[in-house]
């Protein structure tokens, strides 16, 4: 679960004085989160994949390094740890210790937050990571049109779905927070199945289809999670008749077949 979570933590980024890795950042003074699955966006914005991969504390710990200034590292843990002064001591001894020098050039662009004090949500729509041109003189127009509309629209409804998080897990919302984080999961990944494609094509067409129809961002979110679950179930059911079919048809082929040595 905590790889899955990192793969998830991958698509955020955090301005200054932003989430739990830009306020250690900003103050330079280690942070230690508990029941962080049950804290409010605004204190940590990774509260949805909290909530799916069961992580319930994180501590932040500020650590200077030669080459590229202040970074931060954050530990989770699957338990609702208590804040132990102490221990955190001990982990910035220790970790000073390793004089950490990235060998990687971290560059950053983020955009101003309003009036200087609201900080922008990570839940938003992720950045868009552009690639350097590569001189290409036999397809001078590599790119498909039609591959960038639907990354269009995935971020569209990766933004969708993060802002329609649920607070309240009694709301009907929150009631259908495994099929909106499952899917926003499935949306966020670099790659995916020919399976998982065809189910991610699937939700675009309803999503043009609700936003056309003048459907709130919240139903859509709503309505959207629930045909991905069902969309899931049956394709797992359709996967379990075909299996069992290729079950009967190679039975069926053995007892056709004559036995030998009569």
């Amino acid at each position: 679960f905590f790889s899955m979570f990192g793969t998830y933590s991958e698509k955020f980024s955090f301005d200054t004085g932003c989430g739990l890795p830009g306020r250690v950042f900003q103050s330079g003074v280690p942070a230690w989160g508990q029941f962080i699955s049950e804290a409010h966006p605004s204190m940590f914005e990774r509260r949805g994949g909290a909530i799916q991969f069961g992580v319930k504390s994180a501590v932040g710990i500020p650590i200077e390094s030669p080459n590229v200034g202040r970074v931060v590292l954050v530990m989770y843990s699957k338990y609702d740890r208590m804040h132990n002064s102490s221990l955190l001591e001990r982990l910035m001894d220790d970790l000073k210790l390793l004089n950490p020098a990235p060998r990687w050039k971290l560059v950053v662009d983020v955009g101003q937050a309003k009036d200087g004090k609201n900080c922008p949500s990570s839940l938003h729509q992720p950045p868009v990571i552009q690639k350097a041109a590569t001189a290409s003189p036999q397809s001078p127009q590599s790119a498909d049109p039609l591959d960038d509309e639907k990354n269009k629209q995935i971020n569209e409804l990766i933004f969708l779905l993060g802002e329609q998080i649920p607070l309240d897990m009694n709301s009907t919302l929150g009631q259908q927070i495994h099929g909106i984080m499952s899917l926003r999961l499935i949306l966020l990944r670099p790659s995916r199945t020919p399976e998982e494609e065809a189910l991610v094509t699937t939700i675009l067409v309803l999503y043009q289809s609700y936003l056309q129809a003048g459907r709130p961002g919240q139903d859509i979110a709503c309505m959207l999670a629930r045909d991905f679950c069902f969309h899931l179930q049956h394709g797992v059911q359709q996967q379990m008749m075909m299996s069992f079919s290729q079950g009967m048809q190679q039975q069926s082929s053995l007892l056709r077949t004559p036995s030998s040595g009569n």
